[in-house]
C-alpha cells in the first residue's frame, strides 16, 4: 500500500484531494461529490480549469513546444500520433515489440533512419533550421517539421560591466591588482600612457621615410 499525498484541503482542514501511486501511474481521490450539493466548487470559475489540469496530470501529458533550441534532444515517439495507423507513444511504451522506422532529415539535408521504440528514438538537434520527420514506409512523405532556433543568450546585446569583463579575462592572482591600478590612475596619467603610442607611431613613420630615401639613393647609384 502506497502512502497518499494530500494535495488540497477544505477550509476546515479535512482532505479535499489526495494522490496515491498505483503501478506505473497514480490515482487521485476527490473527497467530495462533483455536484454542488456538498460545496460550491462545481459552480466556481476555477472548477473547469482544475479538472483539465487533473486530467493532464493523470495522463502525464506534456504539450509539444512550438520550437526547440539547438543542443536539445527530440523524442521521435511524440510524432507517432501523426502517422497513418501508427502506434501512440503510450502503446509503444506499454511493452509492444512493434517499431516504426522514421527518417530524420536535418536542415543541411543529411538523412538518418531511426527505429522508434528502441534506444535510438532520441535525436540531438545540433543544427539551426527545420528538421523534417519522414515516414520510411509511406513514400517518404513528411510527417512533421521541427523548428530549431539558436540559444537566445548568444544574441544578448546587453552592455557588459567593465569590471566583470576585466575579472573574467584576467587571472585571479593578478586580476585584482590590475583592476586596482586602473581604478587609481587619474585621467591625466591615463592620457599620458595613451600619448606614448603617438611617439612610437612617429618613430616608425620616420624609419619608413628614411628607409625609402636610402633605397632610392642606392638604386640611383647602381643604375648610374
Amino acid at each position: 500500500e502506497g502512502r497518499a499525498d494530500v494535495l488540497a484541503r477544505f477550509d476546515d482542514g479535512s482532505i479535499a484531494l489526495a494522490e496515491v501511486s498505483a503501478g506505473a501511474g497514480s490515482v487521485l481521490v476527490w473527497a467530495s461529490g462533483l455536484s454542488n450539493s456538498w460545496n460550491d466548487l462545481p459552480v466556481q470559475p476555477v472548477f473547469l480549469p482544475t479538472m483539465h489540469q487533473l486530467v493532464r496530470h493523470l495522463a502525464n501529458y506534456a504539450p509539444q513546444r512550438p520550437w526547440l533550441t539547438a543542443g536539445q534532444v527530440l523524442d521521435l515517439s511524440q510524432h507517432l500520433s501523426q502517422l497513418p495507423n501508427g502506434l501512440s507513444p503510450v502503446e509503444l511504451r506499454a511493452g509492444s515489440e512493434e517499431t516504426v522506422e522514421l527518417i530524420m532529415e536535418s536542415p543541411s539535408g543529411e538523412r538518418e533512419v531511426r527505429r522508434v521504440g528502441s534506444s535510438a528514438s532520441y535525436v540531438t538537434l545540433d543544427e539551426q533550421g527545420f528538421y523534417e520527420v519522414r515516414n520510411l514506409a509511406g513514400r517518404d512523405e513528411v510527417v512533421s517539421a521541427v523548428a530549431v532556433n539558436v540559444d537566445a543568450a548568444e544574441s544578448d546585446l546587453t552592455r557588459l560591466d567593465a569590471e566583470e569583463l576585466a575579472s573574467a579575462v584576467t587571472f585571479r592572482a593578478g586580476g585584482q591588482g590590475t583592476m586596482n591600478l586602473a581604478a587609481t590612475l587619474t585621467p591625466v596619467e591615463k592620457e599620458r600612457r595613451q600619448g606614448l603610442w603617438w611617439y612610437l607611431l612617429v618613430a616608425v613613420l620616420l624609419i619608413l621615410v628614411a628607409e625609402t630615401a636610402i633605397a632610392n639613393r642606392v638604386s640611383r647609384s647602381s643604375t648610374s
